[in-house]
């Protein structure tokens, strides 16, 4: 089957989306929401935008071609982290850089998002312009969700299901475009973000006995829980453990009362988030028997993990599209979560796959990149699959 996309539209459509501020501590998605509003209806598609419960100026995106039942969810979302320090880019990172690498050919896109995951987002949106230039009868089934506030541990996705449960009602399939390197995810890892506080008990520090440093407590506790975090039979698939942020005291000749630290653990698919919650609360519980620190343990958020058969008929199809572009792709097991997390679980509990152009290697880091002709090769294995699916 020749494919013909139209480059141009993909090419365009990539910049335009880099080039569109989506850093996560910005104050409204308005932007984005005008971009996304103008590529839609500019393929026929309907538009909604459901704001956010807790921040109306965060705000989720949906289009469709029908209101009739969907049984297929192309999910993305449009939030990035930030730049961080520009001194660390090669070029301006809220532009889209080319770059040819002479002896491939292949072009490299640069710019914040490039990979995570606005080539995804660009590839899905061809593939939306492809089946409406078409005429395809597929299109009808094919829900866009494009979610505010991923970034932010899902937060977005979370919003929609509670706030529009009656769009997960019919859905048998997810295709998540995050960053896969063109390789096939069948399974993502859940996730756990808690906030620990631990108090302790002043004093000077010539005299440190007569006080309780809230830091080594929170030291203490920290290197329990990675000694004792109960590990995953499948070394590909391991529960990971990231503590992301750790402040405490107010001055260098005073002991700590205080400490507060934030961590990440990503929960493999072998072991539930509420083990991992039940076993530091036991740690936790140990530590204060045995001494006189006080902790407050939080739960700030929370993802399930996902995961879909090797030998559902979706990955199989997909693997047969994909091997006709790309032979070396492989399915794997992703470390990362996605909204998938928020929307697999839903009433219908519908299939995923996460299958994306951009490389999660670069994701997150300055210079990131998409190479070019990947987000081509995503878009045409995609709509072989949905062509296929149309003759079904």
């Amino acid at each position: 089957m020749n494919i013909d996309i139209d480059i141009k539209f993909l090419k365009t459509v990539l910049r335009r989306l880099i080039e569109c501020d989506t850093q996560s501590f910005n104050k409204d998605d308005f932007e984005i929401i005008k971009l996304l509003k103008e590529i839609c209806e500019g393929i026929g598609m309907i538009v909604e935008t459901i704001p956010t419960k807790n921040n109306p100026n965060k705000i989720n995106f949906i289009a469709y071609w029908t209101k009739q039942p969907h049984k297929i969810i192309f999910s993305s979302h449009f939030d990035t982290v930030p730049v961080g320090d520009l001194k660390e880019w090669k070029y301006p990172p809220l532009k889209a850089t080319e770059e040819i690498e002479l002896k491939t050919g292949n072009v490299y896109v640069y710019g914040r998002g490039s990979a995570d995951m606005k080539s995804g987002l660009a590839s899905q949106l061809c593939i939306l312009k492809y089946l409406q230039d078409m005429q395809m009868k597929i299109r009808d089934s094919i829900l866009l969700i494009v979610s505010s506030e991923e970034e932010d541990g899902t937060l977005g996705a979370k919003d929609l299901v509670k706030q529009c449960p009656e769009l997960f009602t019919s859905i048998e399939l997810i295709i998540v475009d995050e960053p896969t390197n063109l390789d096939i995810g069948i399974s993502e890892k859940g996730e756990l973000r808690l906030k620990v506080e631990c108090h302790g008990i002043s004093a000077h520090a010539s005299s440190p006995s007569l006080g309780l440093n809230a830091i080594e407590g929170i030291y203490s506790l920290i290197q329990w829980i990675k000694k004792d975090l109960p590990l995953s039979p499948d070394d590909t698939n391991q529960t990971t453990f990231n503590i992301g942020t750790i402040k405490g005291g107010n001055a260098p000749n005073v002991v700590a009362d205080y400490c507060v630290t934030e961590i990440d653990i990503r929960t493999s698919s072998y072991i539930s988030v509420e083990d991992i919650m039940n076993h530091i609360k036991t740690i936790i519980a140990s530590i204060e028997s045995t001494t006189r620190f006080k902790f407050v343990l939080y739960e700030e958020s929370k993802e399930l993990p996902v995961t879909t058969d090797i030998n559902n008929k979706y990955v199989k199809l997909l693997t047969k599209c994909i091997y006709k572009e790309m032979p070396k792709s492989s399915i794997k097991r992703m470390a990362y979560a996605t909204d998938a997390a928020a929307f697999a679980h839903t009433q219908n509990k519908p299939q995923v796959i996460i299958f994306g152009p951009g490389n999660e290697a670069v994701i997150h880091k300055p210079n990131e990149y998409v190479i070019f002709q990947f987000v081509e090769i995503a878009t045409k294995a995609l709509v072989s699959f949905l062509s296929e699916m149309n003759e079904e």
